[in-house]
Protein backbone atom coordinates (compact mmCIF):
# COMPACT_ATOMS: atom_id res chain seq x y z
CA UNK A 1 0.00 0.00 0.00
CA UNK A 2 1.19 3.34 -1.33
CA UNK A 3 0.01 6.91 0.18
CA UNK A 4 -2.33 8.45 -1.68
CA UNK A 5 -0.71 11.69 -3.56
CA UNK A 6 -2.95 13.90 -5.49
CA UNK A 7 -1.20 16.05 -8.19
CA UNK A 8 -0.97 19.34 -7.23
CA UNK A 9 -2.25 20.84 -10.27
CA UNK A 10 -5.84 19.17 -9.45
CA UNK A 11 -5.87 21.46 -5.85
CA UNK A 12 -3.56 24.31 -6.78
CA UNK A 13 -6.06 25.16 -9.67
CA UNK A 14 -8.76 25.64 -7.24
CA UNK A 15 -6.54 28.22 -5.58
CA UNK A 16 -6.14 25.59 -2.32
CA UNK A 17 -2.94 24.81 -1.11
CA UNK A 18 -2.75 21.23 0.74
CA UNK A 19 -3.54 17.79 -0.33
CA UNK A 20 -6.22 17.56 2.91
CA UNK A 21 -8.15 20.89 1.92
CA UNK A 22 -8.43 19.19 -1.01
CA UNK A 23 -9.72 16.09 0.30
CA UNK A 24 -12.35 18.26 2.85
CA UNK A 25 -13.32 20.36 -0.38
CA UNK A 26 -14.13 16.74 -2.46
CA UNK A 27 -15.77 15.40 0.57
CA UNK A 28 -18.22 18.54 0.84
CA UNK A 29 -19.01 18.23 -2.76
CA UNK A 30 -19.89 14.47 -2.90
CA UNK A 31 -22.22 14.47 0.97
CA UNK A 32 -23.85 17.74 -1.42
CA UNK A 33 -24.22 15.46 -4.33
CA UNK A 34 -25.65 12.67 -2.00
CA UNK A 35 -27.68 15.41 -0.36
CA UNK A 36 -29.37 16.92 -3.43
CA UNK A 37 -29.69 13.36 -5.22
CA UNK A 38 -30.96 11.02 -2.71
CA UNK A 39 -34.76 10.51 -2.80
CA UNK A 40 -34.66 9.22 0.87
CA UNK A 41 -31.88 11.18 2.11
CA UNK A 42 -34.31 12.33 4.90
CA UNK A 43 -35.25 9.05 6.17
CA UNK A 44 -31.70 7.78 6.51
CA UNK A 45 -31.21 10.76 8.53
CA UNK A 46 -33.40 10.66 10.96
CA UNK A 47 -32.84 6.42 10.94
CA UNK A 48 -29.09 7.12 12.02
CA UNK A 49 -30.23 9.95 14.42
CA UNK A 50 -32.54 7.45 16.09
CA UNK A 51 -29.89 4.04 15.82
CA UNK A 52 -26.95 5.59 16.74
CA UNK A 53 -28.27 9.06 18.75
CA UNK A 54 -25.28 10.40 20.57
CA UNK A 55 -21.45 8.70 22.15
CA UNK A 56 -19.56 10.63 23.86
CA UNK A 57 -20.86 14.17 23.13
CA UNK A 58 -20.51 13.23 19.23
CA UNK A 59 -24.23 13.78 18.10
CA UNK A 60 -24.39 10.95 14.41
CA UNK A 61 -26.48 12.15 11.65
CA UNK A 62 -26.25 10.88 8.07
CA UNK A 63 -24.23 13.69 7.10
CA UNK A 64 -21.28 13.12 10.26
CA UNK A 65 -21.56 9.47 8.73
CA UNK A 66 -20.94 10.54 5.11
CA UNK A 67 -17.87 13.05 5.98
CA UNK A 68 -16.52 10.71 9.12
CA UNK A 69 -12.40 11.30 8.77
CA UNK A 70 -10.65 7.15 8.68
CA UNK A 71 -10.48 7.95 12.80
CA UNK A 72 -14.37 8.83 13.14
CA UNK A 73 -15.14 6.08 10.66
CA UNK A 74 -13.50 3.66 13.31
CA UNK A 75 -15.34 4.84 15.91
CA UNK A 76 -18.79 4.30 13.92
CA UNK A 77 -17.35 1.01 12.69
CA UNK A 78 -17.22 -0.16 16.53
CA UNK A 79 -21.06 0.97 16.89
CA UNK A 80 -22.27 -0.96 14.12
CA UNK A 81 -20.58 -4.26 15.05
CA UNK A 82 -22.12 -3.39 18.94
CA UNK A 83 -25.42 -2.72 17.23
CA UNK A 84 -25.70 -5.82 14.98
CA UNK A 85 -25.01 -8.13 17.98
CA UNK A 86 -27.90 -6.26 20.03
CA UNK A 87 -30.10 -5.70 17.25
CA UNK A 88 -29.39 -7.49 14.28
CA UNK A 89 -33.17 -6.92 13.23
CA UNK A 90 -32.40 -3.38 12.32
CA UNK A 91 -29.68 -4.10 10.01
CA UNK A 92 -31.17 -6.82 7.80
CA UNK A 93 -34.28 -9.57 7.33
CA UNK A 94 -34.52 -12.65 5.24
CA UNK A 95 -35.91 -12.80 2.07
CA UNK A 96 -38.09 -16.08 1.69
CA UNK A 97 -38.27 -15.27 -2.61
CA UNK A 98 -34.57 -14.90 -3.07
CA UNK A 99 -33.79 -17.24 -0.08
CA UNK A 100 -30.78 -14.57 1.00
CA UNK A 101 -30.58 -11.87 3.37
CA UNK A 102 -31.41 -8.40 2.50
CA UNK A 103 -30.61 -5.11 4.40
CA UNK A 104 -34.04 -3.10 5.36
CA UNK A 105 -34.86 -0.14 4.36
CA UNK A 106 -33.03 2.72 4.40
CA UNK A 107 -30.01 0.67 4.56
CA UNK A 108 -31.43 -0.37 1.18
CA UNK A 109 -31.26 3.41 -0.15
CA UNK A 110 -27.55 4.11 0.60
CA UNK A 111 -26.05 0.84 -0.84
CA UNK A 112 -28.40 1.25 -4.02
CA UNK A 113 -27.33 5.14 -4.08
CA UNK A 114 -23.61 3.58 -4.16
CA UNK A 115 -24.31 1.23 -6.93
CA UNK A 116 -26.62 3.12 -9.32
CA UNK A 117 -25.85 7.34 -8.78
CA UNK A 118 -22.03 6.96 -7.38
CA UNK A 119 -20.02 8.45 -10.19
CA UNK A 120 -16.98 6.44 -10.13
CA UNK A 121 -14.87 7.76 -13.21
CA UNK A 122 -15.32 11.02 -11.88
CA UNK A 123 -14.59 10.08 -8.10
CA UNK A 124 -11.00 8.82 -9.04
CA UNK A 125 -10.33 11.19 -11.64
CA UNK A 126 -10.46 14.01 -8.61
CA UNK A 127 -8.06 11.63 -6.70
CA UNK A 128 -5.60 11.44 -9.81
CA UNK A 129 -5.09 8.42 -8.91
CA UNK A 130 -3.55 6.26 -11.87
CA UNK A 131 -1.74 3.34 -10.08
CA UNK A 132 -3.41 1.03 -7.47
CA UNK A 133 -2.70 2.32 -4.03
CA UNK A 134 -2.83 -0.84 -2.58
CA UNK A 135 -0.70 -3.17 -4.47
CA UNK A 136 1.50 -0.72 -6.80
CA UNK A 137 1.39 -3.09 -9.75
CA UNK A 138 -1.50 -1.95 -11.67
CA UNK A 139 -2.64 0.68 -13.60
CA UNK A 140 -6.52 1.95 -12.84
CA UNK A 141 -6.54 4.69 -15.53
CA UNK A 142 -9.29 6.68 -16.47
CA UNK A 143 -10.47 7.70 -20.54
CA UNK A 144 -13.04 7.26 -22.86
CA UNK A 145 -14.37 5.02 -25.08
CA UNK A 146 -17.36 5.39 -27.85
CA UNK A 147 -17.35 8.63 -26.33
CA UNK A 148 -18.26 7.17 -22.56
CA UNK A 149 -15.93 7.45 -19.60
CA UNK A 150 -14.58 4.48 -19.06
CA UNK A 151 -12.29 3.84 -15.59
CA UNK A 152 -10.31 0.30 -15.08
CA UNK A 153 -10.49 0.73 -11.13
CA UNK A 154 -13.46 -0.89 -8.73
CA UNK A 155 -14.54 1.28 -6.11
CA UNK A 156 -13.61 -0.20 -2.92
CA UNK A 157 -14.89 -0.26 0.16
CA UNK A 158 -12.15 -0.45 3.49
CA UNK A 159 -15.12 -1.15 5.54
CA UNK A 160 -17.15 -3.21 2.91
CA UNK A 161 -20.87 -2.47 1.79
CA UNK A 162 -21.88 -5.65 2.43
CA UNK A 163 -21.06 -5.44 6.10
CA UNK A 164 -21.35 -1.95 7.07
CA UNK A 165 -23.89 -0.68 4.18
CA UNK A 166 -24.42 2.38 6.17
CA UNK A 167 -20.76 3.00 5.09
CA UNK A 168 -21.02 2.50 1.46
CA UNK A 169 -21.46 6.23 1.02
CA UNK A 170 -18.51 7.62 3.42
CA UNK A 171 -16.41 9.58 1.28
CA UNK A 172 -13.14 7.84 3.51
CA UNK A 173 -14.43 4.51 3.01
CA UNK A 174 -14.39 4.95 -0.66
CA UNK A 175 -10.75 3.56 -2.87
CA UNK A 176 -10.34 3.35 -6.27
CA UNK A 177 -8.39 0.02 -6.51
CA UNK A 178 -7.57 -2.19 -9.58
CA UNK A 179 -9.81 -5.09 -9.73
CA UNK A 180 -7.53 -7.79 -8.53
CA UNK A 181 -6.63 -6.44 -4.96
CA UNK A 182 -10.97 -5.68 -4.37
CA UNK A 183 -11.42 -9.16 -5.64
CA UNK A 184 -8.67 -10.52 -2.91
CA UNK A 185 -9.96 -8.15 -0.47
CA UNK A 186 -13.32 -9.21 -0.18
CA UNK A 187 -14.66 -8.31 3.13
CA UNK A 188 -11.69 -7.89 5.40
CA UNK A 189 -11.29 -4.82 7.25
CA UNK A 190 -7.61 -3.66 7.03
CA UNK A 191 -5.53 -1.49 9.90
CA UNK A 192 -4.21 0.95 7.32
CA UNK A 193 -6.07 2.99 4.87
CA UNK A 194 -4.25 4.92 2.11
CA UNK A 195 -5.97 7.84 3.69
CA UNK A 196 -3.48 7.18 6.55
CA UNK A 197 -0.28 6.82 4.83
CA UNK A 198 2.18 9.24 4.78
CA UNK A 199 5.17 7.39 4.31
CA UNK A 200 5.18 3.55 2.62
CA UNK A 201 8.45 2.94 4.17
CA UNK A 202 7.04 2.87 7.78
CA UNK A 203 4.58 -0.24 6.86
CA UNK A 204 6.17 -2.15 4.21
CA UNK A 205 10.04 -2.69 2.71
CA UNK A 206 10.88 -4.89 0.07
CA UNK A 207 14.54 -6.65 0.29
CA UNK A 208 16.69 -8.98 -1.28
CA UNK A 209 17.69 -12.64 0.45
CA UNK A 210 20.80 -14.16 -1.39
CA UNK A 211 20.93 -17.85 -1.51
CA UNK A 212 24.26 -17.67 -2.62
CA UNK A 213 27.27 -15.18 -3.90
CA UNK A 214 26.20 -15.87 -7.32
CA UNK A 215 22.56 -14.27 -7.14
CA UNK A 216 22.47 -11.99 -9.43
CA UNK A 217 22.99 -14.65 -12.32
CA UNK A 218 19.85 -16.36 -11.76
CA UNK A 219 16.10 -15.89 -10.61
CA UNK A 220 16.52 -18.86 -8.60
CA UNK A 221 19.85 -17.52 -6.79
CA UNK A 222 17.53 -14.91 -4.78
CA UNK A 223 14.05 -14.49 -2.85
CA UNK A 224 12.09 -11.52 -2.47
CA UNK A 225 10.86 -10.56 1.37
CA UNK A 226 8.23 -8.45 2.47
CA UNK A 227 9.55 -6.37 5.95
CA UNK A 228 6.10 -5.38 7.47
CA UNK A 229 4.62 -3.60 10.26
CA UNK A 230 2.42 -5.39 12.65
CA UNK A 231 -0.46 -3.27 11.82
CA UNK A 232 0.31 -3.82 7.97
CA UNK A 233 0.08 -7.80 8.37
CA UNK A 234 -3.51 -8.12 7.20
CA UNK A 235 -3.11 -6.00 3.98
CA UNK A 236 0.21 -8.21 3.37
CA UNK A 237 -2.09 -11.40 3.75
CA UNK A 238 -5.35 -10.82 2.29
CA UNK A 239 -3.71 -8.94 -0.83
CA UNK A 240 -1.84 -11.90 -1.16
CA UNK A 241 1.44 -9.54 -1.60
CA UNK A 242 4.69 -11.31 -0.99
CA UNK A 243 3.29 -14.41 -3.74
CA UNK A 244 2.00 -12.03 -6.14
CA UNK A 245 5.40 -10.01 -5.98
CA UNK A 246 7.31 -13.17 -6.19
CA UNK A 247 6.26 -13.68 -9.71
CA UNK A 248 8.44 -9.92 -9.99
CA UNK A 249 11.52 -11.61 -10.24
CA UNK A 250 13.00 -11.23 -13.28
CA UNK A 251 12.07 -7.56 -12.83
CA UNK A 252 14.07 -7.55 -9.65
CA UNK A 253 17.09 -9.19 -11.49
CA UNK A 254 17.06 -6.61 -13.63
CA UNK A 255 16.92 -3.69 -12.01
CA UNK A 256 19.88 -5.57 -9.39
CA UNK A 257 21.91 -5.56 -12.80
CA UNK A 258 21.66 -2.33 -13.91
CA UNK A 259 22.70 -0.96 -10.40
CA UNK A 260 25.55 -3.14 -10.98
CA UNK A 261 26.16 -1.73 -14.60
CA UNK A 262 25.18 1.81 -14.29
CA UNK A 263 28.19 2.60 -11.58
CA UNK A 264 28.30 6.31 -10.21
CA UNK A 265 31.26 7.47 -12.33
CA UNK A 266 29.26 6.10 -15.51
CA UNK A 267 25.85 8.04 -14.51
CA UNK A 268 28.24 11.00 -14.36
CA UNK A 269 29.82 10.31 -17.88
CA UNK A 270 26.43 9.70 -19.82
CA UNK A 271 24.85 12.55 -17.54
CA UNK A 272 27.65 15.09 -18.66
CA UNK A 273 27.41 13.65 -22.98
CA UNK A 274 23.74 14.16 -23.21
CA UNK A 275 24.07 17.65 -21.47
CA UNK A 276 20.38 19.45 -22.01
CA UNK A 277 18.72 16.26 -22.67
CA UNK A 278 18.04 15.57 -18.81
CA UNK A 279 16.61 18.22 -16.37
CA UNK A 280 18.28 16.73 -13.56
CA UNK A 281 20.10 13.00 -12.69
CA UNK A 282 17.09 12.11 -11.03
CA UNK A 283 15.09 12.49 -14.18
CA UNK A 284 18.12 10.57 -16.28
CA UNK A 285 18.03 7.86 -13.70
CA UNK A 286 13.98 7.61 -14.10
CA UNK A 287 15.07 6.58 -17.91
CA UNK A 288 17.83 4.49 -17.20
CA UNK A 289 16.16 2.17 -14.62
CA UNK A 290 12.70 2.24 -16.43
CA UNK A 291 10.98 3.52 -13.10
CA UNK A 292 10.82 5.98 -10.00
CA UNK A 293 13.33 5.68 -7.63
CA UNK A 294 12.00 8.34 -5.10
CA UNK A 295 9.46 7.67 -2.39
CA UNK A 296 7.99 10.71 -3.32
CA UNK A 297 7.25 9.42 -6.95
CA UNK A 298 6.20 5.62 -6.12
CA UNK A 299 2.11 6.34 -6.54
CA UNK A 300 3.05 7.54 -10.57
CA UNK A 301 4.40 4.19 -11.64
CA UNK A 302 3.39 0.19 -11.27
CA UNK A 303 5.97 -1.41 -9.64
CA UNK A 304 7.78 1.90 -8.56
CA UNK A 305 7.59 0.98 -4.67
CA UNK A 306 9.39 -2.64 -5.67
CA UNK A 307 12.23 -0.40 -7.76
CA UNK A 308 12.94 1.86 -4.99
CA UNK A 309 13.26 -0.42 -2.26
CA UNK A 310 15.53 -3.27 -4.36
CA UNK A 311 17.89 0.34 -5.75
CA UNK A 312 17.95 1.92 -2.23
CA UNK A 313 18.82 -2.09 -0.44
CA UNK A 314 21.20 -3.69 -3.10
CA UNK A 315 24.39 -1.93 -1.49
CA UNK A 316 23.54 -3.04 1.88
CA UNK A 317 23.11 -6.90 0.10
CA UNK A 318 26.50 -6.75 -1.48
CA UNK A 319 28.36 -5.66 1.83
CA UNK A 320 26.64 -8.79 3.65
CA UNK A 321 28.01 -10.72 1.03
CA UNK A 322 31.74 -9.83 1.16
Amino acid sequence: MIPLRIPKEKYEQLNILKQRDYLDYLNEVHFSNIKKGMSKFTQVDEWVKKEIGSINSVHYDFETVIKADPSRLKVIQNIIDNKRIDDSHLWQLYDSDKKKYAYREPLRSVVNWYNNRLNKYKFTSDLGLTVCPYCNRNYISTGKKSGKNRVTSHIEHFYPKSVYPLLALSFYNLMPVCPCCNSLKGEEVFDVSIYDIEDSDKHLRFIIYPNNDEFMSSVDNFEIELDYSQEFEHNVEHLALKSLYGTHKDYVLEIMKKKEIYTKALIGEIYENNEGLFSSKEEMLIALYGNYIEEVNIHKRPLAKLTKDIYNDLGIIRSKMV
